[in-house]
């Protein structure tokens, strides 16, 4: 079994050569596909890929599992939940699964900025915008739309973003909105890199203009009150 991990549409291309490739070297097994863009597109890529067997739809980590215990056992694969072959969507996926924001990743040897290890990471999922051209936006109605199939609540309550806890992950792209519950992120943000003993931090920030206020920028460095060393 292959997976192919088509999450935009620039990377696309290069994938979906490789599964074209495989095909034409003769493999026989089971190709699928997730992520963003094929969870969009999944079914301009069944109809135009003949060696495409399946696309995951949405969070991949709670399906992909099962999806190849099934091919494994050679059972059914439209009995598992999120997954859409040429016969349709299948069963709804499983938008209330906790396992996405659970797993951690295997790391080896970090890349280095300026001879510094480092390590680019999105902890969030979602976004508090529904721009309607925006492929985020699509895959919360897609994934709203899963939940009310199967009667269950909307994950993202109000909106749309899912958040590990600072202690699961010490980066975070996306600040809070509302001041007071930015300075409460960021000042546990603060503890649990002291915590951690990492001195020299750098972040990049994902927010509106109007957020960067002088409480924000001198928030997450402890300036003025020595509780942890300045942040670069």
């Amino acid at each position: 079994m292959v997976g192919l991990s088509i999450t935009d549409s620039t990377g696309a291309l290069l994938l979906l050569t490789l599964g074209q490739v495989l095909a034409q070297r003769g493999f026989m097994g089971h190709i699928t596909c997730g992520g963003g863009f094929a969870t969009l597109e999944r079914k301009w890529l069944l109809n135009r890929h003949a060696w495409l067997c399946s696309v995951v739809r949405l969070k991949g980590e709670a399906v992909l599992p099962a999806l190849v215990r099934t091919v494994f056992e050679q059972r059914d694969i439209a009995d598992v939940p999120g997954v859409t072959t040429r016969e349709g969507d299948g069963l709804p996926a499983p938008v209330h699964s906790s396992t996405p924001m659970s797993l951690w990743p295997t790391r080896d040897n970090f890349p280095e900025f300026l001879h510094h290890p480092a390590a680019s990471i999105m902890a969030s999922r979602g976004c508090t915008g529904t721009c309607d051209y925006c492929g985020p936006a699509s895959l919360q109605h897609l994934e709203r739309e899963e939940a009310l199939a199967q009667n269950v609540p909307y994950p993202c309550g109000n909106g749309r973003i899912r958040r590990r806890t600072v202690a699961d992950s010490t980066d975070e792209q996306l600040l809070p909105a509302s001041l007071n519950a930015a300075r409460a992120f960021l000042d546990e943000l603060k503890n649990e890199l002291h915590k951690k003993k990492v001195r020299n931090y750098g972040f990049s920030a994902q927010l509106e203009g109007h957020q960067i206020s002088p409480e924000i920028v001198h928030g997450p460095c402890g300036c003025g009150n020595g509780a942890h060393p300045p942040g670069n």
